[in-house]
């Protein structure tokens, strides 16, 4: 085959390639077709394991926005963000956030972070990072998705202290004159 007639193959082969973001399929002719998404958050309290009957699980009123990210789910390596939501006051709004343009035949992952305060810092984090995803494929002849979002809120912690004057613990092992105080909390 002359080189003229292979330049010319290559050129003909390549008039038809697009290039896309990734994740998110492009429109035109040709186009594979797009997906929907609708993901309905659902705010659950703690697993409601606590040592003594006091302290409360946190509740889904305590949730002051929730942050909702779509990923990727790649063969290999960390997920690719694609898209991030910021719902405020999740529990009075109720409802779905959306994500559009998704690719047929394609894996995503959302996940759903619960935040007590208006920053978004590590430590107004009351969710649990491992409870709160969801992974979602996209069919092949689907055009509108709907799934739920679990986001699991943490446990509270369990806290006590006690003073006492004079202590004695009998069997030796504890003997005080002089005041003590205990304190314990578990993380």
């Amino acid at each position: 085959m002359s080189l003229l007639l292979r330049m010319v193959v290559c050129l003909i082969g390549l008039t038809g390639c697009q290039a896309a973001e990734p994740g998110l399929p492009r429109g035109g002719a040709g186009a594979a077709p797009a997906a929907r998404l609708a993901l309905t958050p659902s705010l659950g309290a703690g697993t409601g394991r606590r040592l003594q009957a006091v302290p409360q699980p946190l509740t889904a009123a305590q949730v002051h926005h929730l942050v909702v990210t779509l990923a990727t789910v790649p063969a290999q390596g960390p997920d690719e963000v694609l898209a991030t939501r910021r719902i405020l006051a999740p529990a009075a709004q109720g409802g779905s956030v959306s994500f559009d343009k998704l690719a047929v035949g394609r894996t995503y992952r959302a996940r759903g972070v619960a935040y007590a305060g208006a920053d978004d810092t590590a430590t107004g984090i009351i969710s649990v990072d491992e409870l709160s995803s969801v992974t979602i494929a996209v069919p092949v002849g689907v055009a509108d998705l709907q799934a739920v979002l679990p986001v699991r809120l943490r446990d509270t912690t369990f806290a006590a202290s006690v003073a006492t004057t004079g202590t004695l613990i009998a069997t030796g092992a504890l003997v005080t004159t002089a005041d003590e105080t205990l304190e314990l909390v578990t993380p």
